[in-house]
């Protein structure tokens, strides 16, 4: 019986505690002050009230130009980078912004009978909600008409076909082959986000025209083998629009400055010890490819290998195997191992004493490194039914890319390509022009001793997925170049 009463006595006491709680959410509830909401976000750009002189004046000679706007406006923090004046003045003007305003200074002296354009890209926007006119642009001529020729068309990465945004196309009266290392362009613009670009307004007259992908803002090329450059083999004669020009972007190999490298590549460390020599295995998921030759990271850079010091046996019997070595990078501290591997066995590869030396004369200790091959069904097949390929240029290579890296190519010898083994994942298709047939692709050269264009590559759209224990098969268009 007391414990019966003490049970309905604390019973009562939640049932209170609960009435006495959801009054207070009530109250609470109630009371809550929402405040009026402001309406809908704002998402128009400013709008252009006049602008003094207007567009397109003629015989112009005015040294200001102010823009006035239906709402306050401020310029995007790199407007310098994206304001271009084409032609480009040597002092650069002054731009002031204040309220509904942009002022423009011009400090140069105008060239008679030439067309002015200015360009500010998405730069101009509102104070509030930063909402941008889209490609604001201003022309004039100091002349009695407005140049109207155009020459339009299409950047891209020589390497991997894919368009290039923000990449500099540059105009040059001066045709000598210097001149983009040595002025600064007449005319130029920028690449949008698909790698198009559009010169406007311009006269007729022969140019050189250069793409380059800078990483200096000096509007020249003058870091040869860090910036990207694309060129025309020759001048481009300008008497009617232009459209569709296709500029390849590359960037040039520099010679390795010897004189840099140290005298000994013996890794030590701050006490003057030599570090460790080891090795370890690179496997997938703990398991060694079918398709890909058995991966070897060593600690330090290999200097000697007697490969009659290694032997590869497979199966619990250890039968011996057939393999033969390859270091596979510059720094000579990756081994392959190549091999006729078989599914789902044990191998172990013996390392006797000594057969390893590194470059600080250290020898790698006996090792035995036991591994596993993966299974047949852990792959899918891959056939690939190439529609629109020019079967008459006969050195066209397949390359299948994954994290922009190339991991399979083939010569493609006819229209279907058939793979039967290969890894599981997404992948992009790509198709190269291989020019001097050695399977992979070359830059170009233009300050080399024989000027040359960079091997073209068409990027074949969208992306296949490959799934393992399926035979997968897709229909590819491949692009025109």
């Amino acid at each position: 019986m007391i414990r019966y009463a003490k049970s309905r006595w604390k019973a009562s006491i939640v049932a209170i505690v609960s009435c006495l709680l959801f009054l207070c959410a009530l109250w609470q509830r109630c009371a809550n002050i929402v405040p009026p909401s402001g309406g809908p976000k704002d998402t128009i750009p400013p709008v252009l009230v006049s602008a003094v002189p207007p567009d397109s004046t003629l015989h112009f000679h005015s040294d200001r130009i102010v823009f006035t706007f239906n709402e306050y406006v401020q310029l995007a923090n790199n407007y310098n980078d994206v304001l271009i004046f084409a032609p480009r003045l040597r002092r650069q003007p002054i731009v002031n912004v204040k309220l509904r305003t942009i002022t423009i200074l011009l400090k140069d002296t105008l060239q008679p009978h030439t067309t002015y354009q200015i360009n500010f890209g998405n730069t101009i926007q509102d104070i509030d909600e930063g909402n941008a006119i889209p490609d604001f642009s201003y022309i004039f001529s100091t002349g009695n008409y407005l140049d109207s020729l155009q020459i339009s068309g299409t950047v891209l990465d020589a390497e991997t076909g894919l368009p290039d945004s923000n990449v500099l196309v540059m105009l040059y009266k001066n045709l000598r082959d210097s001149v983009v290392s040595r002025e600064k362009p007449l005319y130029y613009t920028r690449t949008n986000g698909t790698g198009h670009f559009l010169l406007h307004n311009l006269p007729a007259d022969t140019f050189k025209i250069f793409a380059l992908k800078e990483e200096n803002n000096s509007l020249m090329y003058d870091d040869v083998g860090k910036e990207a450059i694309a060129f025309m083999n020759h001048p481009i004669a300008l008497h009617g629009d232009i459209q569709g020009l296709k500029l390849y972007l590359f960037r040039e190999e520099v010679p390795a400055d010897t004189s840099r490298q140290h005298s000994s590549s013996a890794s030590t460390s701050p006490s003057g010890q030599s570090h460790s020599f080891t090795v370890q295995m690179n496997l997938d998921n703990g398991r060694q490819s079918l398709i890909a030759p058995l991966q070897l990271q060593f600690s330090q850079p290999v200097a000697f290998i007697d490969s009659n010091k290694i032997s590869l046996l497979e199966d619990t019997l250890l039968h011996p195997v057939t393999f033969h070595i390859k270091l596979d990078d510059s720094l000579h501290q990756q081994l392959q191992v190549f091999a006729q591997w078989k599914e789902n066995m044990p191998y172990q590869l013996r390392i006797a004493d000594s057969a390893i030396m590194d470059t600080a004369h250290q020898v790698l200790k006996a090792d035995t490194l036991a591994f596993q091959t993966k299974k047949l069904s852990d792959y899918g097949s891959v056939t690939l039914e190439l529609h629109g390929l020019d079967t008459g240029y006969h050195h066209n290579v397949l390359q299948i890319v994954k994290d922009q890296r190339v991991v399979y190519h083939t010569l493609i010898q006819q229209t279907t390509v058939r793979i039967p083994l290969f890894d599981p994942g997404d992948y992009q298709l790509r198709v190269l022009k291989d020019e001097n047939d050695n399977g992979r692709w070359d830059t170009g050269s233009y300050y080399g001793p024989h000027p040359r264009q960079p091997e073209k590559v068409i990027a074949i759209p969208g992306k296949i997925t490959v799934r393992a224990n399926w035979d997968n098969t897709w229909i590819v268009d491949v692009p025109a170049d």
